[in-house]
């Protein structure tokens, strides 16, 4: 496969989720940092600790992607997956028209940000003006978060214990 060189010495695997609006305008909603095991998906991270080169690459990328899928008559959310390897080239592997799995923590992120994910998506969906200042979305926000999957990756792998908010060793 031609993609093969660059998931040697793979560093990280940046995620994007973003929002065509029924205006046809593309915002980012947040850049979060994949949970893997090999090639499989455990979660997400925020915040991202991608460069800002990185970070700009993405960010370029994903509005590519968002004008095509735009002029393709798609609105709604949408989320891209990136690799980056130890030289640093950053490479965009998945594009995933719909809810992806950090949705629930987005959605609550945004909420701290005085952004409703769910009006955002119900406007959209009803070809009503949204109006998203890129610049308020990229706020960071003074707290981490992160998710994983409920469900093992591996066989006999198994949740020990759960930690409550503030209750980490």
């Amino acid at each position: 496969f031609l993609v093969t060189d660059i998931f040697k010495d793979l560093v990280l695997a940046p995620n994007v989720s973003a929002i065509i609006t029924a205006q046809g305008k593309t915002h980012i909603l947040m850049v979060t940092d994949q949970l893997l095991q090999g090639n499989r998906y455990l979660g997400n991270i925020y915040p991202s600790i991608a460069e800002k080169k990185h970070l700009k690459q993405i960010y370029d990328t994903t509005k590519i992607l968002g004008v095509y899928l735009a002029k393709e008559g798609y609105k709604g959310l949408f989320g891209c997956d990136f690799l980056i390897n130890s030289r640093g080239d950053l490479v965009v592997v998945d594009l995933n028209p719909r809810h992806q799995g950090g949705y629930a923590c987005n959605g609550l992120a945004l909420k701290q940000k005085g952004i409703s994910l769910t009006d955002i998506e119900l406007a959209t969906y009803q070809a009503e003006e949204v109006t998203l200042s890129q610049k308020e979305l990229d706020k960071e926000l003074n707290f981490a978060w992160s998710h994983s999957k409920l469900v093992p990756a591996e066989k006999g792998q198994i949740i020990h214990n759960e930690y409550l908010l503030n209750d980490i060793e």
